[in-house]
């Protein structure tokens, strides 16, 4: 994950997720109910389509078809999660001081 972390103030990077195209493999994650409970996992799929808003993503594992996700909801595989930049948070350097 050292590729996503910015050399000069050690926060992660921001992902650009417009670059994200048909056919990439990206993480997202998904949300379920039941009853007063809400349980979140991390998926893994392909993106089948894209728009400017949204991606139609075929999970990996999971006898589910296709879900359309938002776009600022995908990451990259191999970068890091949400909760990571929550936890950890984004550089805000300029590009300059961060090459």
């Amino acid at each position: 994950m050292s590729e996503w972390k910015c050399p000069a103030c050690g926060k992660y990077l921001p992902i650009d997720h417009s670059a994200i195209k048909d056919g990439d493999t990206v993480t997202f994650t998904a949300t379920t109910s039941r009853g007063h409970s809400i349980r979140c996992s991390t998926k893994d799929g392909v993106v089948l389509s894209s728009d400017d808003t949204s991606l139609l993503v075929q999970q990996k594992r999971g006898k589910y078809g296709p879900v359309r996700i938002r776009r600022e909801g995908a990451f990259p595989a191999g970068a890091p999660s949400s909760l990571s930049y929550q936890l950890f948070g984004t550089c805000d350097c300029k590009k300059e001081d961060a090459a």
